[in-house]
């Protein structure tokens, strides 16, 4: 407590995720100093599994100040501190740990796709507050006010959501086999020689590509049009790690309105209205994460092509509602 009806709260969670889902290709040749070996099951293509053994380790600093109802007011921020890593990742795209994932990247070394978990923002700040405007009878402003005009100005609920997150967690891939596993379907990551989020933040080119390099090979030397092309074959993945790229963060205000008409003893008009992104202040989406793609010539690696859509930050959306209650 700090006084009043006002507190602060300040708290460490963490826990621990064990035997998790992942699904590895059963039937992925061993590299054995850097030459695949011979398929366990030669008889087959892909051998999938769903299997237990993937974990995930979440670690949180979260701090609240909170204001409990007086003079018409309710307040309460929120700001979180977190660290979530799994080995659940390594496919593009894929789901929440403990989920059925995509295809892991390595089956001999799960360890290796330990890294950020997307959907989990480093730092996250949320303002939430309920407040009766000082407008009518008995109030700051108008207090003096009767009857139609007390019914009209006073009696306002104004409600506002604050959010400000930093960007979500991705991963580089690129679709070359540099492992010379065949059977791998080409999935891979790069390799990474430097920090690609260090680096001027443009809607064109969020990321640093110049960082990069087909596994084995000097960072930026097979780049050509912000696309990387591989042809070596070096026995082993790239070292890229899973979640090492950071979005574009999200700022989002959120308003509601509302008041209640008393029209008669029975009857009660009830307004309400909200709007999202308030200021429509534009939200970039995630950038394009694969180093191998190019459209018409050009790589699409680190471009944003659409803001966010939805209430996380998409375009300003209002409605109004009226009720009648009796």
């Amino acid at each position: 407590m700090l006084h009043g009806n006002t507190a602060l709260r300040v708290s460490y969670i963490a826990n621990r995720g064990d035997q998790l889902t992942w699904a590895p290709d059963l039937n992925q040749p061993p590299i054995v100093n850097g030459v695949p070996g011979p398929a366990p099951f030669p008889a087959w293509h892909k051998v999938r599994c769903r299997c237990a053994g993937a974990i995930s380790t979440y670690e949180s600093m979260q701090t609240e100040l909170i204001h409990k109802y007086s003079h018409g007011l309710t307040f309460q921020s929120t700001w979180t501190w977190a660290r979530n890593l799994s080995d659940t990742e390594s496919w593009p795209g894929s789901g929440f740990d403990g989920e059925v994932t995509g295809d892991s990247m390595n089956q001999y070394n799960l360890r290796g796709d330990y890294g950020n978990v997307g959907g989990t923002r480093k730092h996250r700040w949320i303002t939430t507050m309920v407040d009766e405007l000082p407008i009518g009878k008995g109030r700051a402003l108008l207090g003096n006010a009767h009857g139609i005009v007390n019914g009209i100005v006073g009696g306002w609920r104004l409600s506002t959501i604050f959010l400000v997150q930093t960007g979500a967690f991705d991963t580089p891939f690129l679709f070359f086999d540099s492992s010379g596993n065949a059977i791998f379907n080409g999935f891979n990551r790069p390799d990474l020689a430097g920090n690609p989020n260090n680096f001027h933040h443009t809607r064109t080119q969020w990321w640093n590509p110049n960082v990069f390099a087909c596994p084995g090979d000097a960072p930026g030397a097979d780049l050509v049009n912000n696309t990387l092309n591989c042809s070596n074959v070096i026995g082993r993945f790239g070292n890229a790690s899973v979640g090492s790229l950071v979005g574009p963060r999200t700022i989002n205000l959120s308003l509601g309105l509302a008041k209640d008409f008393q029209l008669t003893e029975r009857f009660r008009l009830k307004f309400e209205s909200s709007f999202t992104n308030l200021p429509n202040h534009p939200n970039f989406d995630d950038p394009r994460n694969n180093l191998s793609e190019s459209v018409n010539g050009q790589g699409t690696f680190g471009q944003v092509l659409q803001s966010r859509t939805g209430d996380a930050g998409g375009n300003r959306v209002g409605q109004f509602a009226l009720r009648l209650e009796f």
